[in-house]
């Protein structure tokens, strides 16, 4: 990744403050601040990125994406949901890679073993990466896509869920070439009220893919 703050900010439909620059990559995290990075004020039941900008700066950030005014002593992008403008962001830097193929995948059970195989399979011959861990939902996702380089073939991304809208989200944002779903079971049924809501939420998964696609 390698974008402009005015770029970034056009792309997420925000307002920059302070001068231009370069960043090269995103973090959620204002104690794991790689140089060039630009830090996204995200919110939480128990935390506000926003506190947290001024340790962000100390720690090398060059500049943070916020949704409420803020001290800050470097450049400042403004909008109006955060969490809306990563996967914004992730969906707008997928689309300027023009040689890259996107394998998204979801399911009840199996999900990660799948990511893996199908990993395996395309790295044998594609420059390939893939969701690492358990960073699968609407935070980890576009986290994953920023991770991409302009010689990047292949990506291997796994969506999970449990409530409804979930995964359009991050289909919709990650655009798949290849979809795939591992299966329905009974997972988060409690959010979804049965195992046809549960198969309706993971079929969102086309929502973001190109009609006729595998």
């Amino acid at each position: 990744m390698e974008l402009t703050l005015s770029r970034i900010a056009k792309a997420v439909g925000g307002r920059l403050s302070g001068y231009d620059c370069i960043v090269t990559s995103v973090s959620t995290d204002s104690r794991d601040i790689p140089k060039g990075c630009l830090f996204i004020c995200l919110e939480g039941e128990k935390f506000d990125g926003h506190d947290f900008v001024s340790q962000a700066a100390q720690n090398g950030a060059a500049a943070v994406l916020v949704r409420k005014k803020v001290d800050s002593r470097i450049p400042v992008i403004t909008v109006k949901d955060t969490g809306k403008a990563l996967l914004d962001l992730a969906g707008y830097y997928r689309g300027t890679l023009d040689n890259l193929t996107v394998v998204g995948l979801t399911g009840s059970v199996g999900k990660t073993t799948t990511k893996e195989m199908t990993y395996a399979v395309l790295a044998e011959q594609f420059k390939t990466i893939k969701t690492e861990g358990n960073l699968n939902n609407e935070i980890g996702m576009p986290k994953t896509l920023l991770r991409l380089k302009d010689d990047t073939e292949a990506a291997v991304i796994e969506m999970g869920m449990n409530h409804f809208g979930e995964i359009e989200r991050m289909t919709k944002s990650s655009r798949p070439d290849i979809g795939i779903i591992t299966n329905i079971g009974v997972s988060h049924i409690e959010y979804l009220g049965s195992r046809d809501g549960i198969l309706k939420a993971k079929l969102e998964i086309l929502e973001g893919m190109k009609k006729g696609a595998p």
